[in-house]
């Protein structure tokens, strides 16, 4: 994939013709958002198992961002970016299992009003709130359409640290679909 790259006009991208882009819905504990992220595969591996299955085996290893958002009725508003790491195998014609890790920024806004003392006087706080280290684990299942796209659902834990002295983990469950990044900016394969 490093030397199948996408161009747009006479421009190469540094983006794998293989990068595929995935948006969705997402609940987190009492709150709800969304997630969009880009996966830029840097290893595929397809194996044959000629005796079990016609169908081959593939391992793609990705390196992306991701940048998600969501809300809390009564507690805060969060935004976080986060480097992630993922393992996809398709095992079957159509269903794909992913495993992923991410490692990042993020910040909070506190939901209702912050003062602060200042010369005996009480002064609003614009956009109050924490900058905290994010860390994300997870794990999805998608089915893959023709051309590369899919739909799916995944549950993953999203840590703050330091949260309170310790780590907060934050449930998350997510459902949406992904594209192939070619589609979106519309670039083409680079010619050989």
């Amino acid at each position: 994939p490093s030397h199948d790259k996408l161009s747009c006009g006479d421009v190469v991208l540094p983006i794998s013709s293989r990068s595929i882009t995935s948006i969705g819905y997402m609940i987190s504990n009492e709150s709800n958002g969304f997630h969009l992220r880009f996966d830029n595969p840097y290893r595929i591996r397809t194996t044959s198992y000629l005796r079990k299955s016609k169908l081959p085996k593939i391992r793609t290893r990705s390196m992306g961002l991701e940048l998600g958002y969501y809300s809390h009725p009564s507690l805060h508003r969060n935004i976080y970016v986060l480097g992630n790491r993922q393992w996809k195998f398709q095992k079957r014609k159509h269903w794909q299992y992913t495993l992923s890790f991410g490692v990042g920024y993020s910040r909070t806004f506190l939901t209702s009003p912050t003062y602060k003392l200042k010369d005996n006087e009480f002064r609003r706080v614009p956009l109050a709130g924490y900058n905290y280290l994010a860390v994300q684990g997870g794990a999805t299942i998608s089915y893959r359409f023709e051309k590369n796209s899919t739909v799916y659902i995944g549950y993953n834990l999203l840590s703050l640290a330091p949260y309170n002295w310790v780590i907060m983990p934050r449930k998350q469950f997510q459902m949406g679909i992904s594209i192939p990044t070619e589609y979106l900016i519309g670039a083409k394969h680079r010619p050989k």
